[in-house]
């Protein structure tokens, strides 16, 4: 956050800005999307991508388009909800089974 802050020319010679947890919304975070925005209006070229696993897409969207530069068409990409199976054992399904397997 400090280096966008005070040196945003330091990322004319990147492409893309990633920033996770984004939905934690806290003062930090808040501070570093309006840095991110005015990046954008400097450095045009350069993508942010903003990663959440609860993120308000609609809100974050809005935010971005709030300047009077057209940053272009603002994607959003999800992954959908889980992607493996989550198998649910507990300690007492283990200590039946390894009671089973001893007395059998």
């Amino acid at each position: 956050m400090r280096l966008l802050g005070y040196h945003p020319d330091a990322f004319n010679s990147h492409t893309h800005l990633i920033i996770d947890e984004v939905h934690e919304r806290t003062v930090d975070s808040d501070v570093l999307c309006l840095l991110a925005r005015k990046l954008l209006e400097c450095n045009p070229t350069i993508r942010i991508i903003l990663m959440s696993a609860t993120i308000h897409t609609s809100l974050y969207k809005d935010y971005f388009n709030m300047s009077d530069n057209n940053y272009g068409d603002l994607e959003c990409l999800s992954v959908g909800s889980r992607r493996y199976p989550i198998e649910v054992t507990h300690l007492s399904d283990i200590q039946s089974k390894v009671a089973l397997s001893r007395s059998g």
